[in-house]
């Protein structure tokens, strides 16, 4: 269980409302992606792109949950805990942007709609970039 501000619980389900738009998002990219007849090089490179965005999120999304669980435990009050989660929560918004914008450029790339391969490489790579600022590489 987690608190909301109001200090209402809220059950792990609740939490995962970003989450949970993602994996939709996800799932219709990659539906997106399947669609195409032949493998052209075009389509290679955003399953492989795909396949890194996916990734990410899904290693992101593990830690996530430990380390939000790592600030709970740690919380000495239900007001202290419920600051801390209330900034790292803020923090780690760029991810979940930046992956949404990727599955989006990816779904839109995938239908031929004009978005470039080095859009869907940037984005790719602004994922990875946010989540090692989230999680305190470089």
């Amino acid at each position: 269980m987690h608190v909301r501000r109001s200090g209402e619980a809220v059950s792990r389900d609740a939490r995962f409302g970003y989450a949970g738009a993602l994996l939709i998002t996800a799932a219709l990219a990659l539906m997106a992606l399947q669609l195409g007849c032949g493998a052209s090089a075009r389509q290679t490179a955003l399953k492989g792109a795909y396949a890194t965005v996916a990734a990410a999120q899904a290693g992101f999304v593990a830690w996530d949950d430990l380390h939000q669980q790592g600030i709970v435990e740690s919380a000495t009050s239900l007001e202290d805990g419920t600051e801390k989660l209330k900034r790292y929560r803020a923090s780690r918004e760029p991810v979940l942007h930046a992956l949404i914008a990727a599955y989006a450029l990816l779904g839109a790339a995938s239908m031929d709609t004009g978005v470039s391969l080095p859009a869907v490489l940037q984005a790719v790579d602004a994922v990875q970039k946010a989540i090692a600022r989230v999680r305190g590489g470089p």
